[in-house]
Protein backbone atom coordinates (compact mmCIF):
# COMPACT_ATOMS: atom_id res chain seq x y z
CA UNK A 1 0.00 0.00 0.00
CA UNK A 2 2.79 2.72 0.82
CA UNK A 3 3.59 2.07 -2.94
CA UNK A 4 0.76 3.38 -3.82
CA UNK A 5 0.03 6.03 -1.38
CA UNK A 6 3.17 7.99 -2.69
CA UNK A 7 1.49 8.18 -5.84
CA UNK A 8 -1.20 9.89 -4.32
CA UNK A 9 -4.23 7.38 -3.59
CA UNK A 10 -5.76 7.32 -0.54
CA UNK A 11 -7.08 4.26 1.14
CA UNK A 12 -9.50 3.81 4.26
CA UNK A 13 -10.75 0.96 5.96
CA UNK A 14 -14.22 0.26 7.28
CA UNK A 15 -15.50 -1.58 10.31
CA UNK A 16 -18.43 -3.46 8.92
CA UNK A 17 -19.76 -4.29 12.30
CA UNK A 18 -19.37 -0.77 13.84
CA UNK A 19 -20.83 1.04 10.37
CA UNK A 20 -22.95 -1.52 9.09
CA UNK A 21 -25.28 1.27 7.43
CA UNK A 22 -22.32 2.64 5.59
CA UNK A 23 -21.70 -1.22 4.51
CA UNK A 24 -25.04 -2.09 3.44
CA UNK A 25 -25.07 1.31 1.50
CA UNK A 26 -21.95 0.00 -0.42
CA UNK A 27 -23.28 -3.50 -0.65
CA UNK A 28 -20.80 -5.16 1.08
CA UNK A 29 -22.03 -8.90 1.19
CA UNK A 30 -18.56 -10.95 2.02
CA UNK A 31 -15.26 -9.51 3.84
CA UNK A 32 -13.04 -8.28 2.20
CA UNK A 33 -14.38 -6.02 -0.01
CA UNK A 34 -12.61 -3.29 -1.70
CA UNK A 35 -14.84 -0.79 -3.58
CA UNK A 36 -13.04 2.77 -5.30
CA UNK A 37 -14.81 6.02 -5.30
CA UNK A 38 -13.70 8.22 -7.99
CA UNK A 39 -15.93 11.64 -8.28
CA UNK A 40 -18.34 9.49 -6.18
CA UNK A 41 -18.61 7.03 -8.76
CA UNK A 42 -18.52 3.80 -6.44
CA UNK A 43 -17.26 0.20 -8.46
CA UNK A 44 -16.45 -3.13 -6.29
CA UNK A 45 -13.18 -5.09 -6.84
CA UNK A 46 -14.30 -8.27 -8.04
CA UNK A 47 -11.92 -11.40 -7.87
CA UNK A 48 -10.09 -13.84 -5.46
CA UNK A 49 -6.61 -12.64 -6.17
CA UNK A 50 -5.34 -9.34 -4.72
CA UNK A 51 -2.28 -9.16 -5.66
CA UNK A 52 -0.50 -5.59 -6.22
CA UNK A 53 -0.25 -5.62 -10.00
CA UNK A 54 -4.23 -6.82 -10.03
CA UNK A 55 -5.16 -4.02 -7.62
CA UNK A 56 -3.19 -1.58 -10.16
CA UNK A 57 -5.12 -2.25 -13.10
CA UNK A 58 -8.46 -1.98 -10.99
CA UNK A 59 -7.27 1.19 -10.13
CA UNK A 60 -6.00 2.07 -13.27
CA UNK A 61 -10.04 1.46 -14.28
CA UNK A 62 -12.03 3.20 -11.77
CA UNK A 63 -9.88 6.29 -13.73
CA UNK A 64 -12.00 8.17 -16.48
CA UNK A 65 -11.46 6.54 -19.85
CA UNK A 66 -10.43 10.14 -21.25
CA UNK A 67 -7.75 11.33 -19.32
CA UNK A 68 -5.09 10.35 -21.54
CA UNK A 69 -5.54 10.41 -25.31
CA UNK A 70 -2.93 8.49 -27.87
CA UNK A 71 -1.02 10.43 -29.53
CA UNK A 72 1.10 10.29 -32.90
CA UNK A 73 3.04 12.14 -35.86
CA UNK A 74 -0.46 11.66 -37.69
CA UNK A 75 -2.20 13.95 -34.83
CA UNK A 76 0.15 15.72 -32.81
CA UNK A 77 -0.65 18.71 -34.29
CA UNK A 78 -4.27 18.82 -34.26
CA UNK A 79 -3.92 17.82 -30.14
CA UNK A 80 -1.38 20.30 -29.32
CA UNK A 81 -3.24 22.94 -31.27
CA UNK A 82 -6.73 22.48 -29.35
CA UNK A 83 -5.75 25.24 -26.56
CA UNK A 84 -8.95 26.51 -26.98
CA UNK A 85 -10.49 24.25 -24.54
CA UNK A 86 -8.47 27.00 -22.08
CA UNK A 87 -5.91 23.67 -21.21
CA UNK A 88 -2.31 23.61 -21.67
CA UNK A 89 -1.07 20.44 -23.51
CA UNK A 90 1.33 17.72 -22.10
CA UNK A 91 2.51 15.41 -23.47
CA UNK A 92 3.97 12.16 -21.69
CA UNK A 93 6.78 9.81 -24.13
CA UNK A 94 7.80 6.50 -23.11
CA UNK A 95 8.81 3.44 -24.94
CA UNK A 96 6.45 1.59 -22.45
CA UNK A 97 3.05 0.21 -24.37
CA UNK A 98 1.22 1.07 -21.60
CA UNK A 99 0.79 3.44 -19.51
CA UNK A 100 2.20 3.99 -16.09
CA UNK A 101 -0.16 4.08 -13.36
CA UNK A 102 1.06 7.24 -11.62
CA UNK A 103 0.65 9.34 -15.78
CA UNK A 104 -3.23 8.61 -14.78
CA UNK A 105 -3.31 9.89 -11.70
CA UNK A 106 -1.36 12.69 -12.56
CA UNK A 107 -3.75 13.49 -15.13
CA UNK A 108 -6.73 13.04 -12.99
CA UNK A 109 -5.21 15.71 -10.73
CA UNK A 110 -5.09 18.31 -13.37
CA UNK A 111 -7.81 17.31 -15.70
CA UNK A 112 -9.35 20.82 -15.25
CA UNK A 113 -6.18 22.58 -16.46
CA UNK A 114 -4.42 20.27 -18.44
CA UNK A 115 -5.31 17.86 -21.35
CA UNK A 116 -2.35 14.71 -21.80
CA UNK A 117 -1.34 12.82 -24.59
CA UNK A 118 0.81 9.60 -24.67
CA UNK A 119 3.13 9.19 -27.01
CA UNK A 120 5.03 5.67 -27.82
CA UNK A 121 8.66 5.90 -28.60
CA UNK A 122 8.86 4.03 -31.98
CA UNK A 123 8.44 4.46 -35.56
CA UNK A 124 4.62 6.23 -35.41
CA UNK A 125 6.08 9.19 -33.77
CA UNK A 126 9.44 9.59 -35.23
CA UNK A 127 8.95 12.97 -36.75
CA UNK A 128 7.27 14.53 -33.49
CA UNK A 129 10.35 13.31 -31.41
CA UNK A 130 12.66 14.22 -33.47
CA UNK A 131 10.69 18.00 -34.01
CA UNK A 132 10.82 18.25 -29.90
CA UNK A 133 14.54 16.97 -29.38
CA UNK A 134 13.27 13.31 -27.32
CA UNK A 135 16.59 11.75 -28.44
CA UNK A 136 16.58 8.91 -25.94
CA UNK A 137 13.80 6.57 -26.44
CA UNK A 138 15.04 4.58 -23.18
CA UNK A 139 13.99 8.08 -20.72
CA UNK A 140 10.23 8.57 -20.06
CA UNK A 141 10.19 12.77 -20.93
CA UNK A 142 6.97 15.28 -20.12
CA UNK A 143 6.81 18.17 -22.32
CA UNK A 144 4.26 20.73 -21.74
CA UNK A 145 3.04 23.41 -24.45
CA UNK A 146 1.11 26.32 -24.30
CA UNK A 147 -0.35 28.40 -27.44
CA UNK A 148 3.10 27.94 -29.13
CA UNK A 149 3.64 24.44 -29.88
CA UNK A 150 7.00 25.28 -31.92
CA UNK A 151 8.70 24.24 -28.83
CA UNK A 152 7.72 23.01 -25.31
CA UNK A 153 7.35 25.81 -22.36
CA UNK A 154 9.05 22.69 -19.90
CA UNK A 155 10.60 19.48 -20.14
CA UNK A 156 11.71 16.78 -18.32
CA UNK A 157 13.43 13.55 -19.66
CA UNK A 158 14.62 11.43 -16.29
CA UNK A 159 14.93 7.18 -16.17
CA UNK A 160 11.33 7.47 -14.08
CA UNK A 161 8.94 10.36 -13.85
CA UNK A 162 8.39 10.65 -10.08
CA UNK A 163 4.93 11.91 -9.63
CA UNK A 164 5.78 14.36 -7.01
CA UNK A 165 8.25 16.00 -9.36
CA UNK A 166 5.87 15.87 -12.50
CA UNK A 167 3.50 17.79 -9.97
CA UNK A 168 5.84 20.23 -9.01
CA UNK A 169 6.73 21.16 -12.50
CA UNK A 170 3.00 21.68 -13.94
CA UNK A 171 2.03 23.07 -11.25
CA UNK A 172 4.25 25.93 -12.34
CA UNK A 173 2.72 25.57 -15.82
CA UNK A 174 -0.32 24.60 -15.68
CA UNK A 175 -2.03 28.11 -17.09
CA UNK A 176 -1.71 29.53 -20.83
CA UNK A 177 -0.38 32.77 -21.77
CA UNK A 178 -3.86 34.57 -22.54
CA UNK A 179 -5.70 33.73 -19.69
CA UNK A 180 -2.96 35.14 -17.22
CA UNK A 181 -3.13 38.16 -19.14
CA UNK A 182 -7.21 38.43 -18.96
CA UNK A 183 -6.72 37.94 -15.74
CA UNK A 184 -5.41 41.40 -15.29
CA UNK A 185 -7.38 43.08 -17.64
CA UNK A 186 -10.36 42.47 -15.27
CA UNK A 187 -12.82 39.09 -14.99
CA UNK A 188 -13.65 36.50 -17.67
CA UNK A 189 -15.77 34.38 -18.26
CA UNK A 190 -14.37 30.49 -18.14
CA UNK A 191 -14.15 28.24 -20.64
CA UNK A 192 -13.06 29.37 -24.69
CA UNK A 193 -14.57 32.32 -24.84
CA UNK A 194 -11.91 34.01 -22.93
CA UNK A 195 -9.94 34.71 -25.49
CA UNK A 196 -12.30 36.30 -27.65
CA UNK A 197 -13.58 38.08 -24.89
CA UNK A 198 -9.99 39.59 -24.19
CA UNK A 199 -9.72 40.55 -28.30
CA UNK A 200 -13.01 42.32 -28.03
CA UNK A 201 -11.44 44.42 -25.02
CA UNK A 202 -8.57 45.20 -26.60
CA UNK A 203 -10.39 46.26 -30.21
CA UNK A 204 -12.15 48.65 -28.48
CA UNK A 205 -9.69 50.63 -26.24
CA UNK A 206 -9.48 53.94 -26.76
CA UNK A 207 -7.15 55.62 -24.73
CA UNK A 208 -7.15 59.30 -24.06
CA UNK A 209 -4.67 61.83 -26.39
CA UNK A 210 -2.98 63.88 -23.68
CA UNK A 211 -4.05 67.64 -25.30
CA UNK A 212 -0.17 68.82 -25.71
CA UNK A 213 0.28 66.23 -28.50
CA UNK A 214 -3.26 66.73 -30.37
CA UNK A 215 -2.55 68.10 -33.54
CA UNK A 216 -4.01 71.82 -33.58
CA UNK A 217 -6.63 72.89 -36.29
CA UNK A 218 -6.18 75.56 -39.05
CA UNK A 219 -7.80 78.03 -37.11
CA UNK A 220 -5.70 77.28 -34.48
CA UNK A 221 -2.62 77.43 -36.91
CA UNK A 222 -3.89 81.37 -38.26
CA UNK A 223 -4.40 82.13 -34.65
CA UNK A 224 -1.41 81.64 -33.44
CA UNK A 225 0.39 83.03 -36.31
CA UNK A 226 -1.43 86.04 -35.44
CA UNK A 227 -0.38 86.35 -31.99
Amino acid sequence: MGDLEALGINFATVHSQHENVLARKLGVRSLPHIISLVDGDVRPFRGDDVSYNILVDFIARALPKDLIVEVNDQNYVTFLTGWRDNKVRVLFVSEDSKVKLNYRLVAFYFRERIAFGYVKADHTSRQLRERYRVTDAKMSSMLIFNEDISRSVATLSVSDLKTQLMKDVLDSNKYLFLPRITSQVGPVSPGCFAHHYLFKLVDHVRLPVPHWKRPLSNEALRDARRQ
